[in-house]
């Protein structure tokens, strides 16, 4: 095999590029992992990559990312980071996700408190440690609608060949200049309001996770042994862990990145969809289908769970997975119906004048809870 002589200096170089123009929005930049470095391929493998790259940079593909793309991703950008009250839909919508899990929305004061104080926003950032630790395990910025845009936009360079009149003269981003402040503020709350939900989540699944076999009499530094039962019904056991505060850690974060919302488990196919010119936030419902289908595979994973506890087969899990199930059930069936029935109440509204509203609303809407 030959090395994929020069790509590593062109990836970097294109990371390095959209470093700069992050920046010139007054947009955070983490770290930034080239994904093929000190990768090797064969040399035919390695043009036709060159190749591939290069063709995205033609007159036409300027075009399109310009003249349609640029567009999409900045309306995009309005209606979500910089309009105010999807701020609020934002948030509801994240307390949503709690609550399908089983967790009451604010009611652990102490989880709260914690999660406000690690949010990364101005006002708080008090316990920066706590926050790196929860980036390395996965679970927070991962909000989304505001990494789509952030990746659409990135696409199109932040419309740098659009905007661009002479050589030192860049109209968007000058325009930007004054409002750097406002942008990169609401970016961070718009991520917050997700992270904080995301965090009061794991610090919720992490004391339930370790009440619950506690209950069961599994103390700190045991193994955790599941029993399998074959087709046969033979059982065995299997470890598949040591019950410690890293175990919790890592088994909590795994639990919200499965079951709430993560840009980084969207599928690469469905991220490039973002790229069409119709359709919008097409990675969120692909996200609501596999949380919600998670959700529920992980209410019954916990049900049926066995453990070999002090030499006794228990199912430390079960309450857990009942009060999930029924997170879920109260979320997406009972709440729904419940608040159309205390607004119609509030309202004076009656049953027929709920179905005569249908004929007046748009097509999509006409089976949705009004």
């Amino acid at each position: 095999k030959l090395s994929l002589k020069g790509v590593d200096d062109v990836e970097q170089a294109k990371i390095n590029e959209a470093k700069r123009l992050a920046e010139s929005q007054g947009l955070a930049v983490q770290k930034i992992i080239n994904p093929i470095a000190g990768k090797v391929a064969l040399n035919d493998v390695a043009e036709a990559f060159l190749k591939t790259e290069e063709s995205m940079k033609g007159l036409g593909a300027q075009i399109y990312n310009n003249l349609v793309l640029y567009p999409k991703g900045t309306s995009q950008m309005a209606k979500t980071i910089l309009a105010p009250f999807t701020h609020a839909r934002n948030f509801i919508s994240a307390a949503a996700f709690a609550a399908a899990n089983g967790f009451v929305p604010f009611g652990n004061t102490v989880d709260v408190k914690r999660a406000f104080d690690a949010l990364q926003v101005k006002g708080f950032r008090r316990d920066n440690e706590f926050y790196q630790e929860l980036l390395e395990l996965g679970v927070v910025n991962s909000q989304v609608q505001v990494r789509q845009v952030m990746d659409l936009m990135e696409d199109v360079k932040f419309g740098e060949v659009l905007n661009k009149v002479g050589a030192d003269y860049n109209g968007f981003n000058t325009f930007m200049k004054g409002l750097k402040k406002i942008q990169k503020g609401a970016q961070d709350a718009y991520t917050a309001e997700d992270d904080f939900w995301k965090i009061f989540t794991y610090l919720g699944e992490q004391a339930r996770l370790k009440n619950a076999y506690q209950a069961k009499g599994l103390q700190l530094g045991d193994d955790i042994v599941e029993v399998i039962t074959d087709a046969e019904g033979r059982k065995f056991d299997r470890k598949i862990g040591v019950f410690n505060d890293e175990y919790l850690k890592k088994q909590s974060a795994k639990l919200v990145k499965n079951n709430i919302p993560n840009y980084a488990f969207v599928s690469e196919f469905i991220k490039g969809l973002r790229k069409l010119p119709v359709g919008n936030f097409v990675a969120f419902p692909a996200e609501i289908m596999r949380t919600g289908t998670n959700i529920v595979s992980t209410a019954l994973d916990e049900i049926f769970f066995t453990a070999r506890i002090n030499g006794k087969e228990v199912n430390p899990l079960r309450a857990r997975g009942l009060q999930r199930l029924t997170g879920m059930t109260a979320t997406t069936a009972a709440l729904p119906l419940g608040t159309v029935a205390m607004f119609q109440t509030l309202n004076d509204i009656s049953d027929d004048q709920l179905e005569a509203m249908r004929r007046y609303v748009p097509e999509w809407s006409k089976n949705s809870v009004l």
